[in-house]
């Protein structure tokens, strides 16, 4: 799953001056414990004690301070360190940057009238689709364990995230090559408004794969004729067999991919609203900024 902090009003924020403000404060132990449990509302359990954790934890440090997907377009700032972060998921988490990209849904969600799926390239909380679900997070690559000094020295070869098998029926299917990088100069659809050239439509990758996934997560249709199956387990995804539904389908979840990471210019044409008088009042614009920036 993702990320559990189990104290969110503490590690994660908006303004990083302030969450940087919070952890210096809980790891230069100027202030004294009980002090400083009152003054920021930290509950304590068998656990996780303030005066505990403030001696285990290492100095504060600028590098620990990470982007995290919250909330669908709600992007924030967390000190992502050990002794602060109650459930940290490195394993899934090292993985995620903004070269690679985490499918995230939930194998059983408790509001049944939606279905939680969305997409992530930063480190993920587990109520990323919702907050009343916990959700799993499946990175589209994995990257070798490193240190820091080889990943000066030489590049990270990264492997996709599927499985052989399954990609080999879905390549005979299609009578398309697999191959486990997008081939240079293969713009997406989002970028260019334009049909995909016939000239890359002989292999697919494992972006493609994503996008063909993602759109038919989100065809009413498919929703609709499988919603008892969707209420009980993660989705399941027919493969594809055709090369021009496939292929209609990588260009609409790619625009989909790009629009709900807030990397579509799109998403600068749409405006935000609240309810007054039961009018929607406009307020601003739905922009790309990340968190702590003024809109």
């Amino acid at each position: 799953m993702g990320i559990t902090s189990a104290r969110d009003s503490f590690v994660i924020d908006f303004d990083k001056k302030n969450l940087r403000t919070r952890i210096k404060d809980f790891c230069d132990k100027v202030i004294a414990h009980k002090d400083f449990q009152l003054k920021y509302k930290l509950k304590e359990n068998y656990q996780w004690k303030v005066p505990e954790q403030r001696e285990m934890v290492a100095e504060f440090s600028d590098h620990y301070i990470k982007v995290i997907a919250y909330r669908p377009f709600d992007n924030r700032f967390i000190y992502y360190q050990e002794n602060l972060v109650f459930r940290m998921r490195n394993e899934i988490m090292n993985n995620l940057n903004d070269n690679n990209i985490a499918f995230c849904t939930v194998k059983l969600g408790r509001n049944l009238n939606y279905h939680n799926y969305f997409l992530s390239k930063y480190i993920t909380d587990k109520g990323i689709s919702s907050s009343l679900d916990n959700a799993n997070i499946f990175p589209l690559y994995l990257y070798p364990e490193t240190n820091e000094q080889q990943s000066l020295e030489q590049p990270l070869t990264r492997t996709p995230n599927l499985d052989p098998e399954l990609v080999e029926q879905i390549a005979t299917g299609l009578g398309l090559e697999f191959v486990p990088e997008k081939p240079e100069g293969n713009l997406c659809f989002a970028d260019t408004n334009e049909e995909l050239q016939d000239a890359y439509k002989q292999n697919f990758a494992p972006i493609d794969l994503l996008d063909y996934i993602y759109a038919v997560l989100q065809y009413p249709a498919y929703r609709e004729k499988y919603k008892e199956f969707l209420k009980i387990d993660f989705p399941r995804v027919p493969y594809p067999t055709d090369q021009d539904t496939f292929w209609k389908l990588v260009e609409l979840g790619g625009e989909l991919r790009q629009i709900h990471l807030l990397e579509s210019p799109l998403v600068e044409q749409y405006t935000t609203g609240t309810l007054k008088d039961e009018k929607i009042v406009i307020t601003h614009k739905l922009t790309k900024t990340l968190p702590g920036s003024t809109l």
